[in-house]
């Protein structure tokens, strides 16, 4: 199911991509940088 999120978060990211590259460079910061939080927020738990 997880799986299966990602693929259509991809999915639409390159459509995005596609007809507005400067929105995918904004997007794409602002998911790395979600990562980030959520990596630095798990690595707290343990």
């Amino acid at each position: 199911m997880k799986k299966m999120y990602w693929i259509v978060l991809v999915f639409i990211a390159t459509i995005v991509a596609y007809i507005k590259p400067m929105l995918s460079v904004f997007l794409l910061s602002a998911l790395l940088l979600g990562l980030i939080i959520k990596k630095q927020n798990e690595d707290d738990l343990f």
